[in-house]
């Protein structure tokens, strides 16, 4: 993917612009996590956040054509080379292309390497400069950190999903009795940490559940639509 003469012209800028991408970084460590938890289906949901028309159109890429790595390097470089890109803006264009590709090399959640983070730091950090090493260290590890505190708090793809935690546990399981188990393992796929260990707890064979959620793709709106309609039986029992 890579020209030598087409990135060194165009990578040249400033430290501010530099450091304006660390954020960059941070957003690929912090996707990367989430497409572990819910898989694939955490590009399209990154998408429909974000704001750099850039990121979203390669995320979206992401989503639709995953299963094809060549295809989606081919269309990344397109992107890159149709938006004509200078200075901060390509550098921060080569970090999304880049960091998409290598978690679609590993996204299969068993084939992440353990040193998944050092793996981040030796492909992206070159593309700043040796004098930008620690600092891209820095920016990881600090991701690292923000998981471990956070990792146990991430909301429902439907926030008021994550309120069903606050059924009693009988509440719970004759509301499980009333929602097909596709609809279970398509709310869950993108479901609070609190809430999906609450349901599942009472599910008729969890470990199974988990395992159909693992190898299930589905698109957010499908997300969305059984999170509506379990939060519509928790109504209707209430």
């Amino acid at each position: 993917m890579e020209n030598m003469e087409y990135y060194t012209q165009r990578l040249q800028c400033s430290d501010e612009e530099k450091d304006a991408c660390l954020e960059t970084v941070a957003k690929i460590f912090r996707l990367r996590l989430y497409i572990r938890r819910s898989g694939e289906v955490a590009a399209q949901i990154f998408a429909e956040k974000g704001t750099d028309p850039f990121f979203c159109a390669c995320l979206q890429e992401f989503w639709e054509c995953s299963w094809d790595h060549d295809r989606l390097e081919r269309q990344f470089l397109r992107y890159l080379m149709a938006g004509n890109y200078w200075g901060g803006a390509f550098l921060n264009a080569v970090l999304i292309s880049q960091g998409l590709l290598l978690i679609n090399r590993y996204q299969a959640g068993a084939y992440f390497p353990i040193d998944w983070d050092e793996v981040l730091c030796e492909e992206l950090r070159g593309y700043f400069g040796a004098a930008y090493r620690e600092k891209v260290a820095a920016v990881v590890a600090q991701g690292e950190a923000w998981y471990t505190r956070t990792k146990n708090n991430w909301p429902s793809l439907i926030p008021e999903f994550d309120k069903l935690t606050e059924l009693s546990p009988q509440q719970r399981d004759r509301l499980l009795r009333q929602i097909p188990v596709r609809t279970l393992e398509y709310a869950l796929k993108a479901g609070g940490v609190a809430v999906s260990k609450f349901l599942l707890d009472g599910a008729k064979d969890p470990e199974q559940l988990k395992q159909e959620m693992d190898h299930t793709i589905i698109s957010a709106e499908m997300i969305r639509d059984a999170q509506r309609s379990i939060l519509e039986k928790a109504a209707d029992l209430a």
